[in-house]
């Protein structure tokens, strides 16, 4: 059976599977009350279920079981591939979980996330140990690659936690960074990490939509859904840096994975970098939570989620698209590097900037954005309230058949 093949398969299989489990956590969140409640630094006015990540999570875990069975019947060793990375977001995931319950302190999660990532790395065998000639650096020590690795994922675990403040920004992020990521991985023939990616993006599609154009059936990811995603992303960064199937193949030649997967992951690391930078420089907690990411301030100008989600996927677009020029003028990997962290800087801390300057919020541009954004929402108002009947239609079946039952 050919890759192409197995993985569309498996992502259907994900599709589905999130589509049938759905709106039976999302009954379970409301009736057991797992509900992120509104807060000072919150947007959302009403409990919003925070149990999406187990929706997701099963998605990834039914594709993943289903490519598994066809590469053991191919004679493949696509399932000892997946294990160490599925039991690891499954232990994440849980730990998660148990901070959506409780309300872990900073100190307690981020040790376990390292301890986490770190069991990760030793089986799986996969670390950022090759620096593919930046600054001219190649091969790493163990004990450096390993430290390394166990940092950047860290980061990159809250930074897509961080991220999570607005319907679908965070999710529409992972499945834009798993798109990314597994047409590498397919172009370089690594089809268990391309399924996991593929199936991945499938899984958080439905979330998506129901975040974005669903009224009564909206669920939010929780720190278990952005955690075990983040970690997902993680382990595809170091499959793509190191010396794994990505770094060194032919369809790469000529191009930085250090560069390609900092352009993918540009908006959540750099907004956090931002965030944190400025907490520090005010004297606070790099952990402790406020409204200074960017889509607070997009929202804060009256832009909804929608489109506050469009913009900043939009920035980070842009990103990956000045790395993709690069290359293409046959830029170096030190070029290439500079360029994804100097568009970064000017789109995503630029972008910052100006949504905080009173002069640009005054702008004509803004106004004509608002009046742009009215005028849709007017006409589009009938179209998103029949969409959204559609969406919810499930939920109202299943709590219309439990009335019944109990009459």
């Amino acid at each position: 059976m050919s890759h192409a093949t197995i993985i569309i398969i498996s992502s259907i299989a994900s599709l589905l599977a999130v589509r049938w489990i759905y709106f039976w956590v999302l009954k379970v969140a409301k009736i057991k009350g797992v509900v992120d409640n509104p807060g000072t630094r919150k947007l959302h006015k009403v409990p919003i279920p925070v149990m999406g990540g187990s929706a997701v999570f099963f998605g990834i875990l039914a594709g993943s079981l289903i490519s598994a069975s066809f590469g053991c019947i191919g004679q493949n060793t696509m399932a000892p591939q997946l294990m160490p990375v599925v039991c690891s977001m499954a232990i994440l995931y849980f730990i998660g979980w148990l901070d959506d319950m409780t309300d872990l302190r900073p100190i307690t999660r981020l040790i376990l996330e390292i301890i986490v990532v770190g069991a990760l790395i030793m089986a799986s065998g996969c670390a950022i140990d090759d620096f593919g000639g930046l600054w001219s650096i190649g091969q790493l020590p163990v004990w450096v690659s390993y430290a390394l690795t166990v940092f950047a994922s860290v980061g990159i675990i809250n930074a897509i936690n961080m991220v999570d403040g607005v319907n679908a920004l965070a999710s529409s992020i992972c499945i834009m960074a798993c798109l990314f990521f597994g047409c590498k991985f397919l172009k370089a023939d690594c089809l268990s990490d391309a399924v996991l990616a593929f199936c991945a993006a499938s899984s958080i599609l439905p979330f998506v939509i129901h975040n974005l154009f669903g009224q009564r059936s909206r669920m939010f990811l929780g720190d278990a859904g952005t955690m075990t995603l983040g970690l997902l992303l993680s382990y595809f960064a170091m499959r793509s840096i190191g010396n794994g199937c990505v770094n060194g193949s032919s369809v790469v030649e000529g191009q930085s994975m250090i560069a390609f997967s900092l352009a993918v992951l540009s908006l959540p690391v750099f907004d956090a970098l931002r965030v944190m930078t400025i907490r520090i420089c005010n004297g606070k907690s790099p952990f402790v939570g406020d409204k200074t990411h960017l889509h607070h301030l997009l929202v804060a100008l009256g832009f909804g989620h929608l489109t506050t989600t469009i913009c900043e996927i939009g920035l980070n677009l842009l990103v990956i698209a000045s790395w993709q020029v690069s290359v293409k003028l046959g830029a170096g990997v030190d070029a290439q590097f500079y360029t994804v962290v100097i568009s970064a800087f000017v789109l995503i801390w630029g972008a910052s900037v100006l949504l905080q300057a009173e002069w640009f919020a005054k702008s004509w541009f803004i106004r004509w954005l608002h009046i742009r954004h009215e005028q849709a929402n007017e006409f589009r108002t009938r179209f998103y309230n029949g969409l959204a009947r559609i969406l919810d239609a499930p939920e109202d079946h299943m709590f219309s058949r439990d009335k019944d039952q109990e009459q």
